[in-house]
C-alpha cells in the first residue's frame, strides 16, 4: 500500500471519528462542551461547525461542508421525522479500495458515516439542489448567501447555550 494522501483518511479513522461526535451528544455527556444531536430541529451549521474544528484538530487538515436545500424531510436519530428547507454536515474524503471518495458525516441522521447520495436519498420530500464548500462555510445567509464563524463564537453560543438542554424535532418542544 503507498502512503495516504494528506487529504483522505481511512474508512476506520473515519468511523471512530463519527462515534467519537455521536458521543459528544448532548442528552449523554450531560455537559459543556457538547454537541446537540438530540435537538434535530435547529443548528445543523453549529453541528457541523463544531464537528470540523474537532477534526481539524484530529487529522491537522480541514475538511469540507455539503449543502441541501429544498424541501426536506428526514428521520431523526432521535426517532422523530424532521423538516428543514436546508441542511448541512461535514464531507470527509475517505480512501476507499477504488480511490478516494466523499462521504458525510451526520450523526443526527445516521449511525456511521455515509456516502453522500445515501445522505440526500435520506432527506425525503424535494432535495432541490446540493453544493459542497469549503468548511469554514458556517451557515447560509439567504439564497446563496453565507456567513462564516473563524472563531467558532457562534457556534459554541448556538451548541453550548441555545440548544444544549433541547430536545426533538420541533423547537421548544419534547417530542
Amino acid at each position: 500500500m503507498g502512503a495516504r494522501s494528506s487529504t483522505t483518511i481511512s474508512m476506520s479513522q473515519a468511523t471512530n471519528f463519527f462515534n467519537d461526535m455521536k458521543n459528544l451528544r448532548c442528552d449523554v455527556i450531560n455537559q459543556c462542551p457538547c454537541i446537540p444531536f438530540q435537538y434535530a430541529a435547529d443548528g445543523c451549521y453549529a453541528r457541523a461547525h463544531e464537528m470540523r474544528r474537532r477534526f481539524i484538530a484530529e487529522f491537522g487538515f480541514d475538511c469540507q461542508k455539503i449543502f441541501s436545500y429544498g424541501n426536506l424531510s428526514a428521520m431523526t436519530q432521535i426517532g422523530c421525522r424532521q423538516t428543514w428547507g436546508w441542511h448541512v454536515a461535514p464531507l470527509v474524503r475517505i480512501q476507499t479500495s477504488s480511490g478516494p471518495k466523499d462521504y458525510v458525516i451526520d450523526p443526527g441522521l445516521f449511525t456511521g458515516p455515509v456516502t453522500t447520495t445515501t445522505w440526500l436519498n435520506k432527506q425525503k420530500g424535494s432535495v432541490s439542489f446540493y453544493e459542497t464548500k469549503p468548511g469554514y462555510t458556517y451557515r447560509i445567509n439567504g439564497f446563496r448567501s453565507y456567513t462564516y464563524d473563524p472563531y467558532y463564537i457562534d457556534t459554541d453560543r448556538t451548541n453550548n447555550v441555545d440548544y444544549t438542554l433541547l430536545y426533538g424535532c420541533r423547537p421548544w418542544c419534547k417530542t
